[in-house]
């Protein structure tokens, strides 16, 4: 499992935040088993690295102050607001994302759901959980029939492979093929998604399943140096390539999508 390093002040909003990650990621490892074979990989092939976690991902319908104010209690900072493209233009998604100087960087998003019919509205609204609503919202767009079923879990958790030896691509697929994984392929038809600027590379595996429904998943991710920074001698994270790219974030959504 991953680590992170926290304030031990009880009384303090960082206690609280503490509190959330780590039930968090409990139920995380708990029902993700890819990730912790992948994590387990990582640990046994690269025993001199630690496996840093580049960010954790939440989803939300619609409203996304209850959570954006725990981050900002605990001294998150907003550092984006992301409009991502979307299959289906009835259901726009917006994502945000917060750094912190302790924790890993958070991924939040949200979808609106004003054009789905009002009944299923109401059914969300009222905090019906089933899997008949579940099937029924999935027709429409498989990231909120997700949202609506997993509501404040995890979607996925994002390591950082940046200052791994071996190029990205050799790593994942070398992984891939000894753990039999099921990678992501979105429909751009290409597992590695490259940000426009070409200094960010994400990949995902699949979702594992709970009760024949897609959960959470594990991402990767590789943070090129920026041009301006390629001569220091001993670059940092803070050398790297930051933030988020709308197209990659819309592909790494796909690894929910129902495949049984």
């Amino acid at each position: 499992m991953v680590k992170i390093f926290v304030y031990k002040d009880i009384y303090t909003p960082i206690y609280v935040m503490k509190n959330f990650l780590v039930s968090g990621f409990k139920r995380y490892y708990a029902e993700t088993p890819t990730a912790n074979k992948c994590i387990r990989y990582l640990n046994e092939k690269y025993p001199y690295i630690m496996p840093r976690i580049d960010h954790i991902a939440y989803r939300q319908i619609g409203n996304v102050k209850p959570l954006q104010k725990l981050l900002f209690h605990s001294n998150y900072r907003l550092m984006d607001k992301i409009d991502l493209p979307t299959e289906n233009p009835d259901f726009p998604k917006t994502a945000f994302w917060y750094k912190h100087p302790t924790f890993p960087r958070v991924f939040l998003s949200s979808v609106k759901i004003d054009n789905l019919p009002k009944d299923l509205q109401d059914r969300i609204n009222n905090n019906e959980k089933n899997l008949d609503l579940y099937h029924e919202i999935n027709k429409y767009d498989q990231y909120l029939a997700w949202t609506y079923f997993w509501k404040d879990d995890i979607n996925h958790i994002a390591i950082d492979l940046s200052t791994h030896p071996e190029e990205f691509s050799k790593i994942i697929e070398e992984m891939e093929n000894h753990l039999d994984l099921k990678i992501n392929i979105p429909k751009s038809g290409d597992k590695f998604s490259i940000s426009f600027d070409g200094h960010l590379i994400q990949c995902s595996t699949t979702s594992d399943y709970i009760d024949n429904l897609p959960k959470s998943y594990i991402e990767f991710v590789h943070r090129e140096i920026l041009p301006n920074n390629k001569d220091k001698i001993f670059p940092s994270s803070v050398d790297r390539k930051d933030g988020f790219d709308a197209i990659n974030a819309n592909n790494i959504f796909q690894s929910t999508t129902t495949n049984i």
